[in-house]
């Protein structure tokens, strides 16, 4: 994929400032800072000047780009809006388009129905033992070396 081409605003303002105002290190800073203060004030106000018409330019390029989004985001809500109402059904086809498939109340016997969520369901087992049965006493599962039974008698 080609590299996007800068935008001239951004190209002229690398090109004559760039080596002033972009430095990694602090010495680079200063010697600009210097040069600065050397410039006559003619000289700084052309440069303020000439940044401030830079900065201008990338505004009104941002502004058209903003209002290409916003036109290209309102041409999808618009055929997405089209679509979803294509999808829809209209109120008339309802009724006419009704197929023989289709279940109609009548169609399957009481019996064979799931029973309805207020209709009681039949007592299901509980996988717990009854209060009355008594518990099978707990067998431990390794007897330590150590505990011997009494052999008395």
């Amino acid at each position: 994929m080609p590299k996007p081409q800068s935008p001239t605003f951004l190209s002229t303002a690398r090109a004559f400032y760039g080596p002033a105002f972009d430095h990694t290190k602090k010495k680079a800073l200063a010697r600009s800072m210097v040069d600065w203060t050397e410039m006559d004030e003619d000289e700084q106000s052309f440069a303020s000047a000439h940044l401030a018409f830079l900065n201008l330019q990338a505004q009104a390029a941002t502004q058209k780009l903003l209002t290409q989004v916003r036109d290209l985001l309102d041409e999808v809500a618009e055929s997405l809006s089209v679509a979803l109402e294509a999808s829809l059904p209209e109120e008339g086809e309802d009724e006419e388009d009704e197929d023989e498939d289709d279940l109609v109340p009548g169609d399957v016997p009481e019996d064979e129905l799931p029973p309805d969520v207020d209709d009681e369901l039949p007592d299901e087992p509980d996988d717990e033992p009854d209060e009355d049965q008594a518990e099978e006493p707990a067998v431990p599962d390794a007897i330590d070396a150590g505990d011997e039974p009494d052999e008395e008698g």
